[in-house]
């Protein structure tokens, strides 16, 4: 059985396609892996190499081509994509006409990349319309990227306030439920520096959630992640990646596989 994982944030700049990107390389160390570019902005699809584009998953959305004509290779093995053009494409124009529509159409494709792929990601833009809904209901679990700074949590709580009301919308359609399916409790603290003292407030100020059930992955400040990103490799591949940001990612996707 697959596992679908949308990462989400309503804010830019949390790093996002960081963590989408690196936790799929790291899942198709250990089976077949495919991320999903729901962003307008494509950086996903540029991070991971992919320049030429025969069609966008926008297509397959407005039905101008099947899914297998969107699927590309990437350079990691196991890893593949489903790409976005950059805004030229017809991703936001699917997203304001009818993704409104179509609440379960990611679910039903996930269903059939399921049979191919066991792990499904899906990198979203910093929104909550339609398409990011979908991606919601299509999904096992929500991982949420913060960047430590002091205005994350409040974030947070518009951002799980949103995700409730979404569950109780759609409950017992297609496996989703107020108290189950997705859930929403692992958050990625980026950007720690230890030698900050608000750095180190910010963390302790997120500490209390572990009791009600969330999981922190606390990823240091690494300029690995912009090096890696204008060089279209993974931060694995990056030899000047700190050691404790390769033991996060790693740590993020066993958590995800089990």
């Amino acid at each position: 059985m697959s596992k679908v994982i949308t990462l989400l944030n309503r804010k830019g700049g949390c790093s996002k396609t960081s963590t989408a990107f690196s936790l799929a390389v790291e899942l198709s160390k250990k089976a077949n892996t495919i991320c999903i570019d729901l962003d307008d902005q494509a950086n996903l699809t540029s991070w991971a190499g992919i320049t030429e584009l025969k069609y966008e998953f926008a297509d397959f959305l407005l039905d101008k081509c099947d899914i297998k004509d969107v699927i590309q290779p990437t350079k990691v093995p196991n890893l593949y994509i489903l790409p976005t053009a950059a805004r030229e494409g017809d991703l936001r124009n699917y997203a304001d006409l009818r993704a409104k529509d179509e609440p379960f159409r990611l679910y039903k494709l996930t269903q059939e990349l399921g049979k191919i792929f066991e792990y499904i990601i899906f990198d979203t833009s910093p929104a909550w319309g339609s398409l990011e809904k979908a991606s919601c209901l299509a999904s096992d679990e929500i991982i949420t990227p913060l960047k430590l700074d002091k205005f994350s949590s409040d974030g947070l709580e518009t951002l799980k306030t949103n995700f409730d009301k979404l569950k109780v919308q759609y409950d017992d359609c297609h496996g989703i439920s107020e108290n189950g399916r997705p859930y929403l409790n692992k958050l990625v603290l980026s950007e720690y520096n230890a030698s900050y003292a608000l750095s180190n407030q910010l963390v302790e100020a997120y500490k209390p959630l572990e009791a009600t059930g969330y999981k922190l992955f606390i990823i240091p400040q690494d300029q690995a992640f912009k090096k890696a990103q204008q060089m279209s490799i993974p931060v694995q591949a990056y030899s000047g990646t700190k050691a404790e940001t390769l033991k996060v990612i790693e740590a993020l996707a066993d958590s995800v596989a089990n």
